[in-house]
């Protein structure tokens, strides 16, 4: 019986001991692979930020108490600023390298003393939460008790009592899950509860699986705010996320399990890797980010080094992605074929020399939705859009020169006069909709080299009947029984709107 005692007493000790050894190597691996902060367009950069940082830890040109914005939370680039500033910190010499940290801390210091709030759901409860907990983990030493729990505090305001992850009321999914719950590793890392670390990094590995909800689909498409092609868009982040918690855990008894990396490969390479060229993602599978200034595929670089650093059978592939992502190798090295992305209503054709697609919209999959004031125009990217790249810059930053009544590939009612409309959020420019009866017509079939797609389009009083044909470096595009129920209405297909040299 005593030897029993002592065995239960040396094994509770050995457990104890690899508990906090895992969750150490997890912290030292969240700093090591923290998720980017970006300088945003008209915002400080670093070196001004550090500048003009007051005495009281804020800055003179943010307003602290007007959260109510909902297409925007002025506020929350403090916390940005302050992260920009930790990173800088780390390239500068051991002097300097301390003033930024103290700077930095300052800043987070002021956040948690003044609280601002928003009503904007993503800042509210994801995006200050990750800043907040990136900056926690670098002076989580080093702030007050009452910082501290003030900090965790923010982290969990997504946590239901129950554990559940909520956003916007409801359980959260596909990418807001993973952001969420990520934010709660962070948190188990830092409160030393390991049991929660588990949980919530088998939530996400939960939603690392093929879903007919919202997340990863059966043909390595993405979906979000409903049944919407969001590859290059939430689903970027979905991988870029993704990826990093395969690093941060590695090593660790919260490791992702191979099957879970495996599959976050094949979406990478077999499914985001045909809805882009070069660094450039394919315009109709961003959703409503297309309003957003140099929206481009080149961070998926990171997630490919991540994959690649993994092992495994297709890591070469992952760092000659990376390369052409980066810009470093030509876009012609990408793999030829043709993918039938069919619960999307996507087909993809790349050769060495292009890369060709068609976005449809049915009954069963929705447009482009507009939110946050953002792609307020984009009412036919679903109808049959076409993109055609051979460098990959030929379509970027054209947008707000764009005529959105001429989407290159879609056939429609041409009358300027008449205000275009939009849906927020979620259904986006649903085919079977108050503006038109839909079809459920609509998809692609081929044999990986070559194929074909067609749809039946019901949309804002015209129909038609559209069709696609690939074979080698041959595209044929048909359409026929083209009518509008205005017999008076002007109808034309539109070839192509891209810079003139891409």
């Amino acid at each position: 019986m005593r030897f029993s005692v002592r065995a239960f007493l040396a094994l509770l000790f050995m457990t104890s001991t690899l508990l906090a050894d895992d969750l150490d190597t997890l912290h030292r691996q969240l700093q090591a692979n923290p998720p980017p902060v970006a300088v945003v367009a008209g915002d400080l950069s670093a070196e001004e930020a550090l500048a003009t940082l007051r005495a009281d830890g804020t800055w003179a040109d943010l307003d602290y108490t007007d959260g109510k914005d909902y297409h925007i939370y002025p506020a929350s680039a403090h916390l940005r600023r302050a992260n920009l500033i930790l990173d800088s910190a780390a390239k500068a010499e051991p002097a300097e390298r301390e003033r930024r940290r103290l700077v930095a801390h300052q800043a987070l210091s002021a956040w948690l003393r003044l609280d601002p709030q928003t009503n904007q759901n993503w800042f509210q409860s994801i995006g200050v939460p990750q800043w907040v907990g990136r900056l926690l983990l670098e002076f989580s030493d080093e702030v007050t008790p009452a910082e501290k729990q003030h900090a965790l505090a923010i982290l969990r305001r997504c946590v239901r009592a129950d554990g559940e992850l909520i956003y916007s009321h409801s359980p959260a999914t596909g990418q807001n899950l993973q952001w969420q719950a990520t934010l709660q590793i962070v948190g188990g890392c830092l409160e030393r509860d390991a049991g929660r670390v588990e949980r919530y990094v088998r939530r996400i590995e939960r939603e690392l699986q093929i879903t007919e909800a919202e997340g990863l689909q059966a043909d390595l498409s993405f979906h979000q705010h409903g049944a919407q092609l969001y590859a290059g868009g939430y689903g970027l982040n979905f991988t870029n996320d993704a990826a990093r918690l395969a690093v941060q855990t590695r090593g660790t008894r919260f490791a992702l399990q191979p099957e879970t990396v495996d599959l976050l490969t094949r979406f990478l390479l077999d499914g985001q890797q045909a809805m882009l060229r070069g660094r450039r993602w394919d315009f109709t599978a961003i959703g409503r980010e297309i309003a957003r200034e140099n929206r481009d595929a080149s961070p998926l670089a990171g997630a490919a080094d991540h994959l690649a650093s993994l092992g495994g059978p297709r890591a070469e592939e992952l760092r000659s992605f990376a390369r052409r992502t980066r810009g470093e190798e030509s876009p012609a090295g990408a793999p030829a074929g043709f993918r039938v992305f069919w619960r999307s209503d996507f087909v993809s054709h790349t050769r060495p020399e292009f890369h060709f697609s068609v976005r449809m919209t049915s009954t069963r999959i929705n447009g482009s939705e507009s939110g946050n004031g953002e792609n307020e125009s984009g009412t036919y990217l679903g109808d049959g859009a076409t993109t055609l790249m051979r460098t990959g810059d030929e379509y970027h930053g054209v947008f707000p020169l764009w005529d959105w009544r001429r989407i290159p590939g879609v056939t429609n009612a041409y009358q300027p006069d008449v205000p275009l409309p939009f849906h927020n959020w979620n259904q986006g420019f649903a085919a079977d909709s108050d503006y038109a009866p839909g079809s459920d017509f609509a998809g692609g079939a081929g044999d990986g080299r070559d194929g074909l797609a067609a749809m039946t389009l019901h949309r804002l009083g015209v129909h038609a009947a559209k069709a696609w044909f690939f074979q080698g470096d041959t595209v044929v595009c048909l359409g026929a029984g083209i009518r509008a129920d205005d017999s008076t209405a002007p109808l034309a297909t539109t070839l192509e709107q891209c810079w003139a040299k891409g």
